[in-house]
């Protein structure tokens, strides 16, 4: 059965702890991972796997990054359905004031063996009030294996935010992004657009993936990152027909036809005349 992903992201931020569920399919395996994050002066989070599909899952295992800051968490040998796993991620002793979002990434194995990575985002508010979310849109065309498309994101900024922003474009494994990132500039109606080329490296079609632009903006001597999510559909390859292609396959016709030809006379010299 081919690998189709399904996410669904809550948030819930209340007196410097975080809460984020996402809810991750690929074909029979599902997960859905509670982050909760506790932050100020430092940052832990607490995150718990729970199996919510139908295969065994393999290798196991969970990661968190903030800023230039990754964690590997221990890997679990196999995940049955039902089951459930937490991480407990101790990111920062002490950090800047500032909105943050923390990437999550989840790597396992199916029963073949074949490796998926998914991945979610979850906020973590030190010191400061978070000031009016940037909004916007993800998009991503079709890709086939070995396929390559342009990520086009578009944002816009609430009259409240001012300031410098830049956009971080993050993509589970199998997928290559060019650039990671880019400045964003918002015109006066406050709308800003960035491009990236998304390229298919080994994910099997069928997979839809999500991927997250992170973008963050320096105010004051404060940052705040916000994200927005898209999906990327990894499709079957459509042969394209080229002119080579067409005059080989009229010759082959064409060969087909004669041979048949040819069979049908040599058989009617050889029936008995009346």
């Amino acid at each position: 059965m081919p690998p189709v992903g399904r996410f669904v992201v809550g948030f819930l931020v209340t007196a410097g702890i975080a809460a984020a569920t996402t809810d991750c399919f690929a074909g029979t395996i599902g997960f859905r991972t509670d982050a909760v994050v506790t932050s100020g002066p430092g940052i832990d989070a607490k995150v718990t796997l729970t199996h919510t599909g139908d295969e065994t899952a393999d290798n196991v295992n969970m990661s968190a990054q903030l800023l230039d800051r990754k964690m590997d968490g221990t890997a679990v040998a196999s995940m049955r359905p039902g089951q459930n796993q937490v991480w407990n991620f101790h990111l920062f002793d002490e950090i800047p004031k500032g909105v943050y979002a923390i990437v999550l990434r989840t790597r396992y194995s199916d029963t073949n063996g074949y490796p998926f990575e998914v991945i979610s985002t979850a906020d973590a508010t030190v010191g400061v009030q978070p000031a009016p979310r940037i909004h916007g849109s993800l998009d991503v065309p079709r890709l086939s294996a070995g396929g390559e498309a342009t990520a086009k994101l578009t944002a816009r900024k609430p009259p409240e935010r001012s300031g410098s922003f830049e956009v971080r474009l993050v993509a589970p494994a199998g997928l290559e992004v060019r650039p990671e990132r880019l400045p964003l500039t918002f015109d006066a109606s406050g709308k800003a657009t960035a491009d990236f080329r998304v390229r298919n490296l080994k994910l099997l079609a069928g997979t839809t993936v999500s991927i997250y632009g992170l973008i963050t903006g320096t105010n004051a001597g404060l940052s705040q990152s916000d994200t927005i999510r898209g999906s990327v559909r990894i499709a079957t390859p459509v042969p394209r027909v080229t002119f080579p292609m067409f005059y080989q396959a009229a010759a082959a016709v064409f060969l087909l036809l004669a041979l048949l030809e040819g069979v049908a006379w040599a058989s009617a010299r050889r029936s008995p005349k009346e």
